[in-house]
C-alpha cells in the first residue's frame, strides 16, 4: 500500500532524510544534544502517557539512552525518528516532538511518534507519520511499516488508520502494562509468525512519541 508523495501535500517530504520537511514540519535527524530538550518539552508532561503507561519516560538519562538507540539507528540503515519542529508560528525552529519510521528489528519498520500537547489538533501526527511511510519506503520498501497502540489510545490509532496503515491484529498487553489490548497496524498483509514476534515485543519505555490529540503509538 504505497503512501503518496507529492510535493507540497500535507505529508509531502521534500530534501534530504536526514533534514527533510513536509508541508509544516521540519524533520531532522536526532543529536545526542537533543535529548534534553526533547525530555523536557515532550517526554515529562503526563498527558503524552495518560493513556498508555508503557510510554510513560524514564529519567532524563534512560531518554539520551533511547536517543542514542535512534542515532545509531540513523547510521545504520539511514533512517530514524527525525526531531520534529514547526516550520512557521511563534515557535518556529524549537523541537515539538520527535517520530518517524526505525528498525529495532530487521523485519519490519517501526512507526512511532510522540508530540507535546501544546501542538495538538493541528493535525501534525498524520503529517509526520505520511512522511514516515514515505520515508520508509524509499529506503527499504521490502519491508512492511508497522505500529503498535493500545486499544485505549484511539487518537493514536486514528492517526495509525489516517496515515495509510490498517489493523491486522491484536492481544493483551504482553507486559501487563495496560488493561487494553494492544493493537498491531500495517501497510500490508504479514505472516501470522511475524504478527506474533511483533505483539511480543513491546517496549516498557519506546523511544518515541500522536496527532494533534494525543499520546503516541510506538
Amino acid at each position: 500500500m504505497p503512501v503518496p508523495d507529492r510535493a507540497g501535500s500535507p505529508g509531502s517530504l521534500d530534501g534530504p532524510l536526514h533534514d527533510a520537511t513536509t508541508a509544516r514540519l521540519g524533520l531532522r535527524a536526532p543529536v545526542a544534544e537533543d535529548a534534553g530538550v526533547l525530555h523536557e518539552r515532550v517526554m515529562t508532561d503526563p498527558r503524552t502517557w495518560e493513556l498508555d503507561a508503557a510510554l510513560r519516560p524514564g529519567a532524563a538519562v534512560e531518554v539520551a539512552e533511547q536517543l542514542r538507540t535512534q542515532v545509531e539507528r540513523w547510521r545504520r540503515h539511514g533512517l530514524g525518528s527525525w526531531v520534529v519542529r514547526e516550520l512557521a508560528g511563534p515557535g518556529a525552529g524549537a523541537p515539538v516532538g520527535i517520530g518517524g519510521c526505525s528498525l529495532p528489528t530487521d523485519r519490519a519498520w517501526n512507526l512511532a511518534f510522540r508530540l507535546r500537547p501544546a501542538v495538538w489538533g493541528r493535525g501534525y501526527g498524520v503529517e509526520l507519520a505520511v512522511a514516515a511511510l514515505t520515508a520508509a519506503h524509499r529506503v527499504r520498501p521490502d519491508l512492511p511499516v508497522t505500529a503498535v497502540a493500545v486499544e485505549a489510545n484511539a487518537p493514536s490509532r486514528r492517526v495509525l488508520e489516517r496515515s495509510g496503515l490498517v489493523e491486522v491484529a491484536r492481544a493483551p498487553d504482553p507486559r501487563g502494562l495496560s488493561p487494553s489490548p494492544v493493537c498491531l497496524h500495517a501497510d500490508r498483509p504479514l505472516p501470522q509468525e511475524l504478527v506474533q514476534a511483533l505483539l511480543a515485543w513491546r517496549p516498557r519505555r519506546p523511544p518515541v512519541v500522536p496527532d494533534g490529540a494525543a499520546p503516541g503509538a510506538g
